[in-house]
């Protein structure tokens, strides 16, 4: 499993402030939109940040009237029961027919968040499996995503989540194995955001 070392994940503006204050170039950090008013948005935007989540035409449509720097985009996906544009549907065509056709966006991979609600069963070996088949659907589009990402969830116990994390990394390395060799699909750049599926601790 692929890790990046020397970037930072931020989920809100004061979060955003902090980093960039503690002297971390805006290219570096990474950020979620979700958590984001729309004029925070527009602000980060202008300040540089390298990689952008998006999960809703709002978030794409207010980054979109930055036309300022490029930005690498990442599109969040969901089964339906949390965040981000469903799989395989409609929406989900028309967010990334928005994202490519943005003059500033590059658009580099899919993330979704695991098991971020109790009553959600979706594991992150399914989800690897469901975003590499969406990219590979692209592909055939002439559009070739690099970037699986991961976040969220309750996947490992509360407990000894120490043993619990290998585990769940090596079952996240055999479903990308799987699921590349089954599509012929390049191998993605897999990236882990801290969650209680990363961190088995009680802050998502």
């Amino acid at each position: 499993m692929a890790y990046e070392w020397g970037t930072a994940d931020r989920r809100r503006g004061d979060d955003l402030a902090i980093a960039i204050a503690a002297g971390i170039h805006p290219s570096r950090l990474s950020l979620d939109a979700e958590w984001m008013a729309e004029h925070d948005l527009r602000v980060a935007a202008r300040l540089g940040i390298g990689l952008i989540r998006v999960g809703s035409m709002k978030q794409i449509e207010a980054l979109s009237a930055v036309d300022y720097r490029r930005h690498e985009i990442v599109v969040c996906l969901s089964d339906g029961t949390a965040r981000g544009f469903r799989f395989d549907s409609l929406e989900l065509d028309h967010a990334i027919g928005a994202v490519m056709a943005g003059n500033r966006f590059n658009l580099v991979g899919l993330h979704c968040d695991v098991g971020s609600q109790l009553h959600e069963f979706i594991s992150c070996p399914a989800a690897v499996g469901d975003m590499i088949t969406t990219m590979d659907q692209r592909r055939h589009h002439r559009m070739v995503l690099t970037r699986v990402g991961l976040g969220g969830g309750r996947t490992v116990p509360q407990g000894d989540w120490s043993r619990a994390l290998p585990e769940l990394s090596m079952q996240i390395e055999q479903s990308v194995d799987d699921a590349c060799a089954t599509l012929r699909f390049p191998r993605p750049l897999v990236v882990l955001t801290p969650g209680l599926a990363i961190t088995g601790q009680n802050a998502a």
